[in-house]
């Protein structure tokens, strides 16, 4: 079973057997992109169960490190984490501060966001596409 599914259904001890697996995933730079997005929510929801499997003395260099991803859907699964983890207590993360601004101004510039992808979105009703900078092309497939 996928450790995100199983993140909504088990309690506690479940989010600690299962937090180190999904920590590794969503580290690791070979997993595909949509996995390391999904272990971002799911560490997410492990979190909200068990506030002791995130350690701002480990997890914070981590983040640190994801917050330099270029993909947008794990940039966007990372932010969640991160604004679900400060939430509850943001001593240890202040470092990430400066990364998540720049962030959000690479953004706002429109500089690494993709042109196609995953994040085209298609209306087969009016035959067109669109992206994630709302331009619009024809709709294939």
């Amino acid at each position: 079973m996928r450790p995100w599914v199983v993140a909504n259904v088990g309690g506690r001890e479940f989010a600690d057997s299962l937090a180190g697996d999904v920590q590794k995933i969503l580290t690791n730079p070979s997993v595909r992109p949509i996995v390391r997005k999904k272990a971002a929510l799911c560490l997410l929801r492990l979190f909200r169960k068990n506030k002791e499997i995130l350690v701002a003395d480990t997890w914070a260099q981590k983040m640190l490190n994801l917050l330099d991803e270029r993909d947008l859907g794990i940039l966007t699964g990372v932010i969640s984490l991160l604004t679900g983890i400060v939430a509850h207590d943001s001593r240890g993360y202040e470092a990430c501060i400066p990364k998540v601004c720049a962030v959000m101004q690479r953004l706002a510039r429109n500089k690494d966001i993709p042109q196609a992808g995953p994040h085209t979105y298609c209306s087969p009703r009016h035959g067109t596409a669109f992206n994630s900078r709302h331009q619009s092309s024809k709709c294939v497939g």
